[in-house]
Order: structure tokens, then C-alpha cells, then sequence
């Protein structure tokens, strides 16, 4: 359950990811399309004069209804191309969301003491209306993922960290990002985009720079903002995904955990997104090979290599694979490292 979770959840951001300047361009052509058809058929009208003798095209009663629908088209296509990038970012966000949920109720099944902690008296009535006690136990996990997930994302975070005792927020660049993110989702759901005083009160606690902002312009999300927001959430969903999944399960499950971490990096390695790699890939490193396999050492440091590679940072890579002695070793992993030299 924990490795396909975050699986779907980096396809779909990846498919979001790709598709982002697919659905752009094609808004835009529709747009302009609907903007042409309009001119055109603004040509085709019959020449008048207005008061001060200037040339005017003058529509007649049989041209009202056609220019009229396509008055109506231009002006659905041009705001559907204004809106669609914030639907975009709400529809990634949403996704962490989900996936997020997924990670709370795996806590709470290992810890369950959570949910007794925040209301530890049941009436009766409430209990008996269920067939057994694990079905209570579910709509009471139910219940407290809603709860926790009516938070905000900040909030969420440090849930994490209070339920299983660990320490998510020491990349603080890392954090300060993904909550303006969150906040910039918001005012697309609650705002349209438009600035108000609490994002810029969150974004001031957060220590990000908002003297060029005022209340009441409005943010954009163009392909660069957005592939940042993709990279970004897969970044902390990742790093959530794999400090809970060891936590949860006392590293007794830790090589499935190495092997989902360094298939998703070298997935990412063969989509040619090599910075996010890269990244995912020193994480790892430092923090989750210390219970791995020696072949998921030897795999972490030939994906990290690659990145290293194709980023043209050579000496970050040489350095990196002399960690290992590369003798010996079994076919499959003596032909990647001779690739990557």
C-alpha cells in the first residue's frame, strides 16, 4: 500500500507536470481561434459612418444572433485561458492532499492512540450503530483524517511531526515554499487569485519577501512557477513518504522502502528531470541508506552518479563513486557504473 501511494502519486503529478503547457497552448489556440471567428465576421458587416463621420461596420437585425454567440465563445475561451493555469496548481495540491490523507491513516492504524487521545469518551448510541468494532474504528479514523486535513498545510506538517516524534521542518527553505504554494492554492479556490491579508500574513510569518506584493492584485502561475510547484510537492511527499513509511514500521520493512526510493529516483533519472533526482537522491543518502542493502547502496549511489553526469558536475560524480570498490561486483551494476564512466 505505502510503495503504490506514492507511486500514483508521482504519476499523476508527472502527468500533470507534462501536461501543463499541452492544455496551455491548446486554450490559447482555442482562444485565438474564437477571437479570429469573431474579427472575421465583424469584416463580412456592411460599411456605416458614426456621428463624427468616422467608418464604422454596422451590424443589421440578421447579423445580432451569430455575432452575439460568437461574442459569447470569444469571451468563454478567453476566460477559460485565464483561468485554467490556478485550476492547475489546485488540481496538484489536491493531490497531495489525497496522498496525504493516505500517509494520516497509516499512522493512525499503527497508533491509534491518537484518535482515543482527542476524544476518549463514546456514548453508547454511537458505538452500537456499527456491525464490529473494526468498522467503528474506521469511521473514527474517518472522522479524525477530516479533522486533520481541514488544517492548514503547515499544521499538517507538525501533526506528522507531534504523532510520530520526528523532525520534518529542518529544511526550512524547503517548508517556506511548500506553504506559499498551499497559500497560493488557496486564493485560487477562495479568491481568484487575488491577494489578501492573510497570505501576506502567512507568507511575512514564513520569512518570504512579499514587499512587491499588495491586497488585491492578483498571482499567476506560469510553466516555470508550476513545474516548481510539481518538483516541489513530489520533493516533500517523498521525504514524508519514506521518514513515515521507516517510522511506522521500524525499519522492518526498510528494503522495500530503499527499493521504492531509488526506482522513483531513476524514474526521474529517465524523464530527464535530473535536478529533482538529484535531490531526492542526496536525501536518501543521507538519511535512509544507513538500514539499506549493500545493492541498494551500490543502486542510491549509481542513480545519484547519473545526476551528477548529466547535471555536468564531474567532480561531484567521480567523488561519489569512489566511495565503492566496484570489483567484483554483479554484472547489471559492473555495466552501470562502466556507462556512467
Amino acid at each position: 500500500m505505502l510503495e503504490s501511494e506514492i507511486n500514483e502519486f508521482i504519476t499523476r503529478i508527472v502527468g500533470m507536470r507534462q501536461s501543463f503547457p499541452i492544455f496551455m497552448e491548446e486554450s490559447a489556440r482555442s482562444a485565438s481561434n474564437a477571437r479570429k471567428e469573431l474579427i472575421d465576421k465583424i469584416q463580412t458587416l456592411p460599411d456605416g459612418q458614426d456621428k463624427d463621420g468616422n467608418k464604422i461596420k454596422v451590424p443589421t437585425p440578421e447579423h445580432h444572433f451569430a455575432l452575439n454567440r460568437l461574442h459569447r465563445n470569444h469571451d468563454a475561451t478567453s476566460k477559460a485561458e485565464e483561468l485554467l493555469p490556478g485550476i492547475m496548481l489546485m488540481g496538484v495540491v489536491s493531490q497531495f492532499d489525497v496522498f496525504y490523507a493516505h500517509l494520516v491513516r497509516h499512522v493512525l492504524s499503527i497508533k491509534p492512540n491518537k484518535i482515543y487521545e482527542s476524544q476518549k469518551d463514546f456514548k453508547a448510541v454511537e458505538i452500537i450503530k456499527f456491525t464490529s468494532i473494526e468498522e467503528f474504528k474506521e469511521n473514527l479514523i474517518e472522522k479524525y483524517v477530516d479533522g486533520v486535513l481541514r488544517d492548514s498545510h503547515h499544521e499538517q506538517i507538525k501533526w506528522v511531526e507531534s504523532a510520530l516524534n520526528i523532525k520534518l521542518q529542518q529544511d526550512e527553505d524547503l517548508i517556506r515554499e511548500f506553504i506559499e504554494i498551499t497559500e497560493r492554492r488557496n486564493l485560487f479556490v477562495h479568491c481568484d487569485g487575488m491577494i489578501n491579508q492573510q497570505y501576506l500574513a502567512v507568507c511575512n510569518r514564513q520569512g518570504i519577501n512579499t514587499e512587491n506584493l499588495m491586497v488585491g492584485s492578483k498571482l499567476i502561475v506560469d510553466k516555470e512557477y508550476f513545474d516548481r510547484a510539481c518538483d516541489l510537492l513530489i520533493e516533500i511527499s517523498f521525504k514524508l513518504h519514506q521518514v513515515i513509511w521507516r517510522n511506522i514500521t521500524q525499519n522492518a520493512d526498510s528494503e522495500s522502502a530503499n527499493n521504492t526510493a531509488n526506482n522513483i529516483i531513476f524514474n526521474l533519472i529517465v524523464s530527464r528531470n535530473y535536478k529533482l533526482a538529484k535531490i531526492l537522491g542526496i536525501f536518501w543518502k543521507n538519511h535512509c541508506s544507513k538500514n539499506s542493502s549493500h545493492d541498494h547502496r551500490l543502486m542510491g549511489t549509481l542513480n545519484l552518479a547519473q545526476c551528477y553526469k548529466w547535471l555536468d558536475e564531474t567532480e561531484e560524480m567521480n567523488n561519489i563513486l569512489q566511495e565503492f570498490s566496484w570489483r567484483g561486483i554483479i554484472i547489471r551494476v559492473r555495466t552501470a557504473f562502466l556507462s556512467i564512466c
